[in-house]
């Protein structure tokens, strides 16, 4: 075998090494889905809120959930806590996003390792998360998932407080909670390629009339020979 053919094979191989371990694709179904947090106030409470804009792709391979990923862009101007004086600085950073780098098993669940970019500060976070299932319906795939982890709001300077005697009026610990549910379309059935058709051949149409209708035939029917002329039979008569 030669350099080109052993090159060729090498390649051939890799690429159906690359498909049969492909992870699968789902795209975040915002409609369906929350990016959800809270945060102390005054001490005494937990003030919600929720981010309403952000999309997503999540790869999942559930035969080995560790070549599985997942990525997030978050539109920071998005944000709701039910209070317009509460805000981000969105237009010189519009987006928070997060990319993992790793999924993996531990004692207590599935763990997505990955980085957290908030403002200007890019962090290293564990998330840990469930699975909660893949279900068939519309012509697609549908899988669920909800993670759940805690930041330092200081860490990502996000620094506004005040205090007050009880306290800091705003908590620097802030808990985040997402629910995900996530949608893949399924391949449609292959169809026959148009070069596979047979061509209609010129013979065709009547091979398919003399299998679709019995041409009965009847032999030609012969004249009846004329009767002898009595006279022919005197002879010298």
């Amino acid at each position: 075998m030669n350099m080109r053919k052993s090159a060729l094979v090498v390649i051939t191989a890799l690429l159906f090494s690359t498909l049969a371990f492909a992870a699968d694709e789902f795209k975040i179904d915002k409609v369906h889905s929350t990016v959800g947090f809270s945060v102390k106030h005054m001490v005494i409470s937990s003030v919600p809120g929720r981010f309403t804009d952000f999309d997503g792709i999540i790869a999942y391979d559930d035969k080995d959930v560790s070549k599985s990923s997942v990525k997030v862009t978050i539109q920071a101007a998005s944000i709701n806590t039910d209070n317009a004086k509460r805000f981000l600085d969105t237009a010189n950073y519009p987006t928070i996003t997060f990319e993992s780098k790793q999924v993996k098993k531990t004692a207590n669940g599935l763990v997505a390792v990955g980085t957290l970019t908030i403002k200007d500060v890019s962090k290293e976070i564990e998330l840990p998360f469930t699975i909660n299932g893949k279900i068939k319906a519309f012509g697609g795939e549908r899988m669920a998932a909800e993670a759940s982890t805690q930041i330092n709001r200081q860490d990502y300077h996000l620094t506004f407080n005040k205090m007050i005697e009880a306290g800091p009026m705003v908590g620097d610990d802030v808990k985040i909670n997402l629910t995900v549910e996530a949608a893949r379309p399924l391949p449609k059935p292959a169809e026959k390629p148009a070069a596979e058709m047979i061509a209609p051949t010129r013979n065709q149409p009547q091979q398919e009339l003399r299998r679709q209708i019995k041409v009965v035939t009847k032999p030609p029917q012969q004249k009846p020979a004329p009767p002898a002329d009595p006279s022919l039979d005197r002879v010298g008569a």
